[in-house]
C-alpha cells in the first residue's frame, strides 16, 4: 500500500514537472538560480506536488541552515519521482562542474517535451485502436440483435424465436460491460502514459 502511493506521488509530480520545468528555465534565463526558483515555486497552486518538494528543499535550507547543493543532492536521491531526481542531480552537478545552468535546463526542458510528445503519440494510436475495436464489436452485437430479432419475425416460417431475455441480456448486459471494459483499458492507457526520462 505504500509502495503504491509513493508510485502515486511520483506520477502527480512528474505529470507536473513539465510545467515546473518551464517556469524553472524561464527564472533561470533571468538571472534567478534553481533555488530561488524553488522559493518561488512554493507560491504556484496549480502544481500542488511540485510546491511540496520545493517547500521540502526551502525548509532544509532556511530552518536548517544547510547548503542549497546538499539538500538538493539529498532529494534527488530521497524523492518519489525518478525524473525529478535526476533534474536536481543534473543541476548540482552542472554547478559543481562550472556549465551552464540555463543550458542545463534548456536541453532537459526540451528533451522532456521531445519525449512526452512522443509518448503522447503512441498513446494516441493505441486509444484510437481500441475505440476501433469497441466500434467493431458494437457493430457485431448489432448484427447479432438484429438477426435476433428477424428470427423473431419468422414465427410464421415454423423457426423458434429467441427468449425475450436474450434479447434483454444482450443489450442490457453484454453491450454495459464491454464498454465498461474499454473505458477501463482506455484510462489505463491514458495513465500508462507518463514520462520517464530514462
Amino acid at each position: 500500500m505504500a509502495k503504491q502511493s509513493q508510485k502515486a506521488e511520483g506520477t502527480k509530480i512528474d505529470q507536473e514537472l513539465s510545467y515546473a520545468l518551464t517556469l524553472i528555465t524561464l527564472m533561470a534565463a533571468s538571472g534567478m538560480t534553481p533555488y530561488e526558483s524553488f522559493r518561488k515555486l512554493r507560491s504556484y497552486e496549480l502544481l500542488p506536488s511540485t510546491r511540496r518538494e520545493a517547500q521540502s528543499i526551502v525548509n532544509q535550507v532556511e530552518v536548517l541552515g544547510a547548503d542549497p547543493l546538499t539538500v538538493m543532492s539529498s532529494k534527488a536521491e530521497e524523492t518519489k519521482s525518478k525524473n525529478f531526481g535526476d533534474l536536481l542531480a543534473g543541476y548540482v552537478a552542472t554547478v559543481r562542474s562550472g556549465g551552464s545552468v540555463t543550458h542545463f535546463l534548456s536541453s532537459k526542458m526540451r528533451s522532456f517535451f521531445e519525449l512526452q510528445s512522443a509518448i503522447a503519440r503512441q498513446t494516441v494510436e493505441k486509444l484510437g485502436a481500441i475505440v476501433e475495436a469497441y466500434l467493431t464489436l458494437h457493430v457485431i452485437t448489432l448484427g447479432i440483435y438484429i438477426l435476433l430479432v428477424s428470427l423473431s419475425s419468422a414465427l410464421s416460417s415454423g423457426v423458434e424465436a429467441p427468449p425475450i431475455e436474450v434479447v434483454y441480456m444482450l443489450l442490457f448486459g453484454i453491450v454495459p460491460m464491454i464498454t465498461v471494459g474499454f473505458m477501463f483499458a482506455a484510462h489505463q492507457m491514458w495513465n500508462g502514459g507518463v514520462v520517464n526520462l530514462d
